[in-house]
C-alpha cells in the first residue's frame, strides 16, 4: 500500500472526491462481493450504494499503522455489511402473514375485506386471491402497520397510533386487491 493510498483512506471521511477515487479504485473488490450475493429486490446499483457505506465505514475505522492492508479489510467490512443487508431483507420475509388460517373460516360479515371496508367480488374470489399473494402484501407493510392489522383481525384495541397506521393498510389493501382483480 503506497503514500497516496493511505492518504486517500484518510481523507475519504471528509473529501468526496478522495472517497470516489478510492471507491474506484477498490471497485473489483465489491464486483466480486456482488456476484456472490442476490436479493430479489435490490439492484447492482442499490449493492454499489451499500458497497459505499461499507467503503465509508471502513476508512473511519482503518488504521494504517496497524500493518495490515487495506484492500482485504475493506473486502472483510463490504462482505460482512451485505451479510447484515440480507439478514435484515430475510427477517422482513419471515414475517408471519396474520390470520391467514382464519381467512377462509370469518362469517362473510367479518371478513377481512368487510374489516377493511372493501367491497367488489364476491367472498369466495376474494380470499382466494388474497391467499394467493398474501404473504407479498403483509411484506410491504411497515412494522406498525402490521401490528395494527394483527391487532384488528384479533378484535383487540387499537391506540391512535394504530388506527392511524390500519388507515394506510387499508388504502395498501384496497390497492393490493384492485391489482388483483386486473
Amino acid at each position: 500500500m503506497n503514500d497516496h493510498e493511505i492518504e486517500l483512506i484518510r481523507r475519504a471521511p471528509e473529501d468526496s472526491d478522495a472517497f470516489m477515487e478510492l471507491f474506484t479504485l477498490y471497485k473489483p473488490i465489491v464486483l466480486g462481493q456482488i456476484r456472490q450475493m442476490y436479493l430479489r429486490d435490490l439492484s447492482r446499483d442499490d449493492w454499489l450504494q451499500e458497497a459505499s457505506i461499507a467503503l465509508m465505514r471502513a476508512a473511519k475505522s482503518f488504521d494504517p499503522s496497524s500493518g495490515s492492508q487495506f484492500g482485504p479489510y475493506y473486502k472483510m467490512v463490504v462482505h460482512s455489511h451485505y451479510v447484515s443487508v440480507l439478514r435484515r431483507a430475510m427477517a422482513r420475509k419471515r414475517v408471519p402473514p396474520y390470520a391467514l388460517a382464519y381467512l377462509s373460516e370469518r362469517p362473510a360479515e367479518n371478513s377481512l375485506a368487510d374489516i377493511l371496508g372493501y367491497s367488489g367480488r364476491n367472498e369466495q374470489e376474494r380470499i382466494f386471491a388474497l391467499r394467493l399473494d398474501w404473504e407479498n402484501f403483509v411484506s410491504e407493510l411497515s412494522p406498525l402497520e402490521r401490528v395494527a392489522l394483527h391487532h384488528k383481525l384479533k378484535t383487540r384495541p387499537l391506540d391512535d397510533r394504530q388506527k392511524r397506521a390500519l388507515e394506510r393498510v387499508k388504502h395498501k389493501l384496497k390497492t393490493f386487491l384492485a391489482d388483483l382483480a386486473d
